[in-house]
Parts: structure tokens; sequence; C-alpha cells
């Protein structure tokens, strides 16, 4: 027969015994061939085609352990690890590793605790372990099963789920947030640079009441305008999300995220054209200061902000990000002077600094 007028089709089936029926269709004599075999409780096939895969379909739950064979290594692929059922044993160790070992663990079995490359603590026919972490029996779900699948089902809504809407109600509880926060970053020595700082108030905001966020930037191809969506299905999580905005958005960025406002409120956010006194006016926003409060008896404005070291990186996670601990500052409301811990005072600030009052676009991340 010439192999090159041959095609073959094979369908699949897993019944309950893991019976599998493999079809085989020679196409220029249309004759159907069937191949049978059969498998163990642990997926072990019995006298299998040459060169077949075999194709356990999951139910319509999703809970089935079915998973396809590689062709290449005859490996099942079950999300954490990889099982080579002529063996009965995982490639690789449970990922809950020494954990397993603890006889506090929910779920806790000696098997389980003892041998961590076993498959359902050796007994398939009242355990399966769909995703590669622990056994699951019927009407069980361990904690750490859970998590991961709940996991996974966050990836498939992005960051974070998405359930709400930004409205007058989120956004007034979005302002009362900010100081507080801060005041929690603060506590922790936690370290920004001055728009990251911004980003991270909106990120963690939004991300705990489930609100849409898009932040665009510039870091599209050639400059282009680039859009980084919450909801989008390539973030797994907040972190992600968040550091991938970080590493990628600067000060004058904002300006494409923010709508103008006449005044400034607590929550709102006051971006400079130049962060020096001395610095020249180029319409490029270069810093960014959030406004925490207002003393009306003194006559001053509060803000918090972010700065840069003298060297470093601009990735959040990295040992050397150029971010610093939260400084704080004032405004006179009636003098203008602008006042930072014991630097010298900066007369008709807002102006020197080119400053103009800005507020997310809250509503516009709606669409």
């Amino acid at each position: 027969m010439n192999p090159e007028s041959r095609r073959l089709k094979k369908l699949l089936y897993l019944d309950t015994l893991i019976k599998i029926n493999a079809f085989f269709r020679e196409a220029a004599a249309e004759v159907l061939y069937g191949v049978y075999f059969t498998a163990d409780f642990f997926g072990k096939e019995n006298n299998p085609p040459i060169n077949s895969t075999a194709s356990f379909p999951a139910r319509q739950d999703g809970e089935s352990a079915g998973h396809r064979a590689q062709f290449e290594t005859g490996l099942y692929y079950f999300g954490a690890r990889y099982l080579d059922t002529r063996t009965s044993r995982w490639i690789g160790c449970d990922p809950l590793g020494p954990e397993l070992a603890n006889p506090g663990r929910e779920g806790y079995s000696v098997l389980e605790g003892t041998n961590w490359y076993g498959y359902c603590s050796n007994n398939p026919i009242n355990y399966s372990d769909p995703m590669g972490l622990m056994d699951e029996s019927l009407g069980y779900h361990g904690k750490e099963y859970s998590e991961f699948k709940n996991k996974k089902d966050v990836e498939k809504n992005g960051a974070w789920d998405i359930e709400n809407e930004w409205n007058d109600d989120y956004i007034r509880k979005y302002n009362d947030y900010v100081s507080r926060q801060i005041d929690a970053y603060e506590a922790s020595s936690a370290e920004f640079t001055c728009e990251d700082l911004a980003l991270n108030l909106l990120i963690d905001f939004a991300s705990a009441n489930n609100l849409p966020v898009q932040i665009t930037n510039n870091s599209g191809l050639f400059g282009a305008k680039k859009t980084y969506d919450a909801a989008s299905k390539r973030f797994n999580s907040v972190d992600e999300y968040k550091n991938a905005v970080m590493k990628t958005t600067g000060a004058n960025d904002l300006m494409n995220n923010t709508i103008a406002i006449s005044s400034g409120g607590v929550g709102d956010m006051i971006l400079l054209d130049t962060g020096s006194p001395t610095g020249s006016h180029d319409g490029i926003m270069s810093h960014t200061q959030i406004i925490t409060g207002f003393n009306f008896v003194s006559a001053q404005m509060f803000i918090a902000q972010g700065n840069t070291k003298d060297s470093g990186s601009d990735n959040p996670q990295s040992e050397n990000y150029i971010g610093t601990t939260i400084q704080t500052a004032t405004y006179g409301i009636l003098s203008g002077n602008y006042q930072r811990e014991s630097n010298p005072p900066v007369s008709n600030a807002l102006t020197t600094f080119g400053a103009v009052y800005r507020q997310w676009n809250f509503l516009g991340m709606n669409q």
C-alpha cells in the first residue's frame, strides 16, 4: 500500500472501563479497519496500535481525568505535570512537595505523604487526579486542588473578575480609599516611582471591587499606543497585570488615562510638566503627585508621591527597582508655596512646575 495514498483517521473513545476503540480509514480502498485495545485503570494501554495517541475526552463538567497523549513522547499532560502511563507514575513530583508530608493538611494520606510520584495513592478506581496535583475522591475536593482550580478559572477571566462598573459611588469610595491605602503603603515601606504609586492605588482598589481597568501608554511598536486591559485573558493575576502596566507606563502616559479637572480633591492627581523649580516646560508631564487631604485652617493641601533613585530598574519586581518610599509635601492653598520635608520652599509652585489637576477617566474604563 502506498503510504502517500493513505489517509488515516482515528476516532478514540473512552468508556467507564477506559476501553479505547481506534478506527483507521484507508482512503484509496475506502475500507474501514478496526483496531481494538484496552487500558488498565492506571491508563496503561494493552497492545496499542503503533504510533497511536489516546484521547480521553473530558466530561461536560470538565472534571474528567481525560487528557491527550503527546505524539512525540507518549506522555499525558495534566496541567501541573506529565503522567507516564507505561509506568503509572508522574514524571515530576507533586508541586505541593513537603506539604504532602504534613499530617495536619486537609486530605492528608500516608501514601501521598511518602510518595510524591505515585498516581492516585495507588487507588485509581476510587480516585482521580485531573490536574496532576492531588487525589480527588468522589464528592471531595482538597483545599489545594480547589485553589488551583479557582486560579485556572481566574485565568479565563483576566487579571481579576470584572463584575461591576464605575459609578459615582465607586468613585467616591476610591477617593476615600486613597489616603488610607497610602498610609498602608508607608507602613510597609513600599517603594514606588511617582506614576507607579498612582497605578497601584487604582489597580488595588479596582481589583478588590471587581471593577474594570484599562491603561493606555505608548509601549506599542514604534511608540504606538497600546492598551493594557485587566479583562484580557493574557493576564492571569493582579500582580501580572500590575507588573506589565508599571513596567511600560510613564508619568506622561497618565494623560491618556485621565481627564482634566479645574481643581483637585482627595484622591485626584497633580501632573507636573517639570519636577524641578528650574526645569523648562515642554508639555510632557514628568511627575505625578496624589492629593491626600486638606487643612483649611492652615490653608494647606497635602500630597504624597513616589520618586526615583539615582539609578535602578523600571521593573517593579527587580531587586534594583528605581522607586523610593513614599514622600509627602504640602502646597499652600493661598500662597501657592510648595514645601517638601526640609527642602527649600518653592514659590508659586503650581505655575512654576506647570501643574495640572487630573482625575482617572473612571467612566471611560467601563467601555
